[in-house]
Parts: structure tokens; sequence; C-alpha cells
């Protein structure tokens, strides 16, 4: 029943703009770093407290503000993520993972 919806999203793929084209390898002096902190209550917060409150998960909030982050880049209304999970979520009480090993991707 997903399949429409799947496949439009995916025709909708556009790869980001590249600034340079790097065929012959990034130099490190070409990379730039940006780190930000949370204090205690604040990472208290993102992990324990917000996602309950939308009923989401930590991935959910992180990816948002991947998407808020890629929007302002690209100028653009949506942005399309591929992502690869484990796959080891409990999805169909009759499937039985527990004595299984890997990740199913």
């Amino acid at each position: 029943r997903e399949f429409t919806y799947w496949k439009g999203i995916i025709s909708s793929y556009q790869p980001l703009e590249l600034d340079n084209d790097h065929l012959s390898g990034i130099d490190y002096r070409e990379t730039l770093s940006c780190n930000v902190s949370l204090n205690k209550r604040l990472t208290k917060s993102l992990l324990q407290e917000v996602h309950q409150a939308y009923g989401t998960e930590i991935n959910d909030l992180l990816l948002s503000a991947l998407s808020v982050s890629l929007r302002d880049i690209t100028k653009g209304s949506s942005i399309v993520i591929g992502l690869e999970g484990h796959g080891r979520e409990e999805l169909f009480e009759a499937v039985d993972i527990n004595r299984t090993i890997g990740w199913f991707t």
C-alpha cells in the first residue's frame, strides 16, 4: 500500500550541490568542524523528556534537526535522507529473532 508514496519520495531525491569538485581527494585544510555541547539539564531533557512529549524517539529529533539544517543550506522545501537501521526491532509478534545474530538491513 505504501509503494506509491515511497516511489514518489525517492523520485524527488536531489543530491546536494557541491561547492568544489573533489575528484583528487579532500585535504584536511579544506574541512571545517563545528562543535556544539549541551549542559546536563539540556542533555537530560533531549534524551529523556522531549521525545516523550511528542511520542518520538531521539533519532526522530536528531533527524529533524538535520533536516532543518539542510533546508537552511539548500533553501529547499523538502529533503530526502536515506537511512539504514539494524533491523532488529520487534515488528511482528509471530517472528522471534532472539536466537539470531547480525544485522537485518
